[in-house]
Parts: C-alpha cells; structure tokens; sequence
C-alpha cells in the first residue's frame, strides 16, 4: 500500500494506517519517512501512476 497523501506534520500514518497495516501483515510504503530528494521523482512518478491508472484527482 502505497501512503501518499497530505506530507508532515499530519499523524494519520503514523497513528491509524500503520498498525492496522501491520497487525495485518500487509506491506506499505511511507514516502514521508524517506527523506532522500533522489527519491523525489520516483515518489512523483509513482503520484503520476496512481493519479492515471485509479482515475484520482
């Protein structure tokens, strides 16, 4: 599961996605806790994926 979304300081992450993700064993990514600006692209790129394929605004 992919967390994008609203960036710092919000808690939503941190305090409801990720446990339940992980008491389910189900795996995520935080782009919030990465905070290497070479990611910055694929962050963007992946953005760019979800916001075409899902059909988001």
């Amino acid at each position: 599961v992919f967390l994008g979304g609203a960036c710092n300081p919000t808690t939503w992450r941190k305090d409801v996605a990720i446990p339940f993700l992980e008491e389910k064993g189900i795996p995520y990514f935080n782009p919030v806790s990465v905070l290497i600006f070479r990611l910055t692209g694929i962050y963007f790129k992946i953005y760019l994926f979800y916001k075409t394929n899902l059909n988001l605004s």
